[in-house]
């Protein structure tokens, strides 16, 4: 199975951590300040939810927690103290629903650009009118380091996990491309990350 992350679940966060040290965390939680009172969330390949440890702690938050990987789940669970977490194991393609919020972190860097695609054409249909996404990942880098530091990764994780994806797309551009508008936009240079506000285009 593509993208299996069962086998990588247990020293994921601390691999994240080892290489990267606090930087991917900050960066998706720049995006949570977007989260307000009462909104219906959707996290897709939340993995093992160390971000639940950063969310506002605002009320009525309403989480669907969708993740293929059963590790990851497990691992998630423990961490969602005080929210109201719905936990699903399934294929984003499968899920429906309807979100004021999906939020999408390190997660489209996983596909080849075909199922990107699918994925973006699915997550349309899950936002209400008004609704945002949230997506947190890597940008295609300058640097010979951080090209490098991309491709032993992909290795890495074509290896342990089966990954799909083969090289890093332009993600930010193909969503943009693909049906959305970028409404907030904040970019870091090592390593090369950014962190984005999407709605539907008009």
């Amino acid at each position: 199975m593509k993208n299996d992350f069962d086998r990588v679940a247990k020293f994921y966060q601390h691999l994240s951590h080892l290489v990267f040290g606090n930087a991917l965390i900050e960066a998706q939680v720049f995006n949570l300040g977007n989260i307000k009172a009462g909104d219906q969330i959707l996290w897709v390949g939340g993995g093992n939810g160390e971000l639940f440890d950063f969310f506002p702690r605002v009320t009525d938050l309403k989480i669907d927690f969708v993740e293929r990987s059963e590790e990851m789940l497990r691992l998630a669970q423990n961490r969602s103290i005080n929210l109201d977490v719905n936990f699903i194991k399934n294929d984003i393609l499968d899920h429906e629903g309807q979100y004021d919020v999906v939020i999408a972190n390190f997660f489209l860097d996983c596909f080849s650009k075909d199922s990107m695609l699918s994925i973006l054409d699915h997550l349309k249909s899950l936002l209400k009118s008004e609704a945002i996404l949230l997506v947190t990942d890597f940008d295609v880098p300058s640097s010979k380091k951080d090209r490098l530091l991309l491709w032993v990764m992909h290795k890495f994780f074509g290896h342990f996990s089966n990954l799909e994806a083969q090289s890093l797309l332009p993600i930010s551009n193909l969503i943009t491309n693909n049906g959305f508008e970028i409404k907030e936009l904040k970019q870091w240079k090592s390593p090369t990350v950014f962190s984005a506000k999407y709605m539907l285009a008009n």
